[in-house]
């Protein structure tokens, strides 16, 4: 459920964040597995510099609420990880939603919400290097930047036709209260994604096909 979602419907949102999680962390503790949650950066209302896992939660819209209040059932237990992650993007073994989205013969993006997002393909590897750790830890992308920036650079990439247009909170009515700046920094780990660059040097072979 992205955010626009939950917040038309909230009880809808509580019930795929937060009801499931009860269940799920019964099962585990039955087990003595341990979990790795994977959180956002909407718990944090984005009137920061950066955030690090010593920042207090602000949550301005129900996504993030819900997220948070998940968070909390799943650190009430000593061993469990909870990840917040940024805007991810790049390839999914199970899913090209992102990549998806440049079939569109326009994509509107925001100029004035940045964030260091996350290329996908490298979330599984930093996930396997924190998995001794329990509590919070942050994990983002090695650069910040706007959406409209990196939607323009994924499509100049990609050879997509579709046209980004720029937009900014005077220009379109929000679905949603929207963080504007949501930087994740971690004092935990050393760890972080590719530049942006990089990871777009990573999808070189992966053209536009129109499909």
């Amino acid at each position: 459920m992205d955010l626009a979602a939950a917040q038309r419907d909230p009880e809808l949102a509580y019930a795929a964040n937060v009801e499931p999680m009860a269940a799920l962390l019964d099962a585990v503790e039955e087990t003595g597995a341990k979990l790795v949650y994977l959180s956002t950066d909407n718990v944090f209302d984005g009137t920061r510099e950066f955030y690090d896992e010593t920042a207090t939660r602000a949550p301005i819209n129900v996504y993030g609420r819900t997220k948070a209040a998940a968070e909390d059932l799943v650190l009430a237990h000593d061993r469990h990880l909870v990840v917040r992650l940024p805007l991810v993007y790049g390839r999914s073994p199970g899913s090209d939603k992102f990549l998806a989205r440049f079939a569109a013969p326009e994509i509107e993006a925001r100029t004035d919400i940045v964030c260091n997002p996350l290329y996908l393909p490298s979330l599984a590897v930093m996930l396997e290097q924190l998995f001794d750790l329990s509590g919070v830890a942050h994990v983002g992308g090695a650069q910040t930047l706007s959406r409209f920036e990196l939607t323009t650079r994924v499509r100049d990439r990609l050879g997509a036709p579709a046209q980004i247009i720029p937009t900014d909170a005077s220009t379109r009515v929000e679905d949603c209260p929207r963080p504007r700046r949501l930087v994740l920094r971690s004092v935990r780990h050393p760890l972080t994604g590719p530049d942006v660059d990089s990871a777009l040097d990573d999808l070189t072979g992966v053209r536009w096909t129109g499909r």
